[in-house]
């Protein structure tokens, strides 16, 4: 019975191995083949050739592959003599899917497998060094290509087409790739490119792909020449290759509560199992993915709250952190963010209530929303000269900040941005910054001055509202409006003069300013609007250099003693003034002295 079984299985193998070579030819001299008349091949879908070959013998297997279009695999890597691929060899062989090359090849012909759309695998022989022109065009089934060796010039339009191309890996010897060469290979996600010295490649040459999520891996000493060279420096991720058996993470102490986490392949800190119960300082190198952040944060608010310190080191990887990603992480002191970040995103360290150090790279451009909103232990931070944007709220109720200087590259303080910063003493702004968006500085009560830069014409709504230590406001010679509520509540200023360009107060724009005390207006002004100057109790002058009267509304000077109030007017417009509506309630009218 065993011995039953065993032929059996014998011959179920030898019939398998006959289902996958179902036609086979061993060449004894070159050729031998060119003048092959058999029938096999006819039905053939799996050949298998060996033996001395030349270009007539190559030709006859072009003709036997054109006319059995059912041939799924060739075997023919045990030929001998032949060193290129002819044009269009295997051109429109559309069920093949795998081929075996010859190791002595150095180059395949312009088509040789174009339209091989069912193409998934192919051996490659270590010695080619060049690709023609659409050699794979439209091989949609291939996946991988990985060639190990002598490669030097990939041409035009190589693999145009290849959409299904996910992972490409190319030989140090690599130096040109040419025009389209890998045009419409919409998925492909990784690169791994061995040359040290970038290779020369076509701005077209990957037209059509996702350089943003796919990533180029290069060696280590040369991400800064492949990220200065147009073509290549379009990948938003550039890593080096990782070394066999490196992938995961290398942990280094540094002393007892400090150790530096190297990360040797991406997404790996959140199954990193390092015991860092003792840590209270981490310093983070290596490659580092927006993944890898978010999983830090997660972390930082879980199993690892005791670390306090961050260092951001990385050299390869994201140039953004993304939003949330160490938001309420309670624990955290201090963060060193690396010189590869250009964005920090939204609320990426909201409400990191103990926060009080951060230092920004000058590589830093943007600021998201939010994005230190509610750090009240944050008393200083430098803010980077290359800064373009600042998000709104981005400061919103940081407590403990006292000063800050606003970077030239600035153009827009955003809505609530410091909104109460309660102890900011001092702020500098941008000579050239074009807007201040509403209630930017509510509620910075220790705000004692102000100088707004030229640059600005309109000042928005609750701007500076509540300010309660504000004593001095030096306006834009350009400012136009000021907006409504913009100085409500501003009680220690005691003095205001208007530049000569403003036309509109707007309503309760310095409503309850207790200690004012003198107002000199422009001579553009044609409106105080509603409750402008209410509840401001101490007022004793206000000088006018408008001849036509402003329109001023009941209640624009309300809660006021106005028989204590002496206003100022131009000898031209005095008779103005004692006629008009709502200043003729002032008692104290009189001509300028000139």
């Amino acid at each position: 019975m065993k011995h039953l079984l065993l032929t059996i299985i014998l011959c179920l193998n030898c019939i398998s191995i006959q289902a996958q070579v179902d036609f086979f030819y061993q060449s004894k001299s070159a050729g031998d083949f060119a003048v092959y008349t058999g029938k096999k091949h006819e039905t053939a879908s799996h050949l298998k050739i060996k033996g001395p070959f030349n270009q007539a013998d190559f030709k006859r297997l072009t003709e036997i592959c054109k006319a059995n279009k059912k041939i799924k695999t060739i075997d023919i890597k045990g030929i001998t003599n032949i060193t290129q691929i002819p044009d269009k060899a295997f051109e429109d062989c559309v069920n093949l899917k795998e081929i075996m090359l010859p190791q002595q090849i150095s180059s395949i012909g312009d088509y040789a497998f174009s339209y091989c759309t069912s193409l998934k695998k192919i051996a490659w022989g270590d010695h080619i060094k060049e690709i023609g022109e659409y050699a794979f065009f439209k091989c949609e089934s291939l996946r991988d290509i990985t060639i190990k060796n002598a490669l030097t010039t990939i041409k035009r339009n190589a693999f145009d087409g290849c959409s299904r191309l996910t992972n490409l890996t190319l030989p140090p010897t690599t130096t040109n790739i040419l025009d389209e060469c890998f045009k419409a290979c919409v998925c492909l996600k990784s690169i791994t490119c061995h040359s040290k010295q970038a290779p020369i490649c076509s701005l077209s040459a990957f037209q059509g792909c996702d350089v943003i999520s796919c990533v180029l891996y290069v060696p280590q000493e040369s991400i800064q020449e492949y990220e200065e060279k147009p073509i290549w420096a379009t990948f938003d991720r550039t890593y080096p290759i990782p070394e066999e058996k490196s992938f995961g993470h290398v942990i280094t102490p540094i002393n007892q509560e400090k150790v530096s986490l190297n990360i040797k392949s991406p997404n790996s800190i959140k199954n990193c199992d390092a015991d860092l119960q003792k840590v209270n300082h981490l310093i983070i190198r290596g490659m580092v993915t927006k993944q890898d952040l978010k999983d830090l944060g997660d972390r930082l608010r879980t199993d690892w709250k005791q670390i306090k310190t961050i260092e951001l080191n990385h050299n390869t990887g994201t140039s953004s952190i993304p939003d949330n990603s160490f938001a309420n992480c309670d624990n955290l002191n201090s963060i060193h963010i690396s010189k590869k970040i250009k964005h920090l995103g939204d609320s990426c360290f909201h409400r990191c209530k103990n926060l009080t150090r951060v230092s920004l790279p000058f590589t830093v451009e943007q600021i998201g929303d939010h994005c230190f909103s509610y750090c009240d232990n944050l008393a200083t931070i430098e803010l980077p000269y290359r800064l373009k944007g600042i998000g709104a709220k981005a400061f919103y109720g940081c407590k403990g900040l006292k000063t800050l200087t606003i970077p030239q590259s600035v153009e827009t303080i955003k809505e609530q941005t410091f909104f109460h910063c309660e102890n900011l003493i001092k702020i500098l702004f941008p000579k050239k910054l074009k807007k201040i968006e509403r209630a930017s500085f509510m509620g910075c009560y220790a705000l004692d001055s102000i100088f707004i830069p030229d640059s600005i014409t309109n000042l928005e709504e609750s701007t500076f509202e509540d300010c309660l230590s504000m004593r001095s406001i030096k306006f834009s010679r350009n400012t136009i409006k000021i907006g409504n509520k913009c100085f409500l509540g501003c009680k220690s200023l005691t003095s205001i003069t208007f530049p000569d360009k403003v036309e509109q107060i707007g309503d309760w724009a310095f409503k309850g300013c207790l200690s004012l005390k003198r107002i000199q207006l422009s001579a553009q002004l044609n409106t105080i609007s509603e409750m402008a100057f209410s509840q401001c109790n101490n007022l004793r002058s206000i000088e006018l250099h408008c001849t036509n009267p402003p329109q001023i509304y009941s209640n624009s000077f309300d809660a006021i003693t106005k028989s204590n109030c002496t206003v100022i007017v131009p000898n031209d417009g005095y008779s103005l003034y004692l006629l008009s509506d709502q200043w003729w309630t002032f008692s104290n009218i009189k001509q300028r002295e000139e």
